[in-house]
């Protein structure tokens, strides 16, 4: 008999740390890459809104950053 799963562990494993969780794009995250790990980020001198924050999903926060492109596209009007 199959194991009951939790659905909230299952989706954050399918998140992947090297790739935008809106977009699916490489997101160049020098933090999810061991070679790159103690390096700076680019987002870490990239000012991101609010607005695109909060379009990210719950599972892939504080797990996976945005590319470049998601980062500094303007909100949505």
């Amino acid at each position: 008999m199959p194991l009951p799963t939790d659905s909230g562990a299952r989706a954050a494993s399918s998140v992947d740390p090297a790739r935008c969780p809106l977009c699916g794009q490489a997101n160049r995250c020098a933090q999810s890459d061991p070679a790159t790990r103690k390096l700076p980020c680019w987002c870490f001198s990239t000012p991101v809104s609010p607005g695109t924050l909060a379009r990210l999903p719950e599972e892939a926060r504080d797990k996976a950053c945005l590319c470049p492109n998601c980062a500094t596209l303007d909100e949505p009007g």
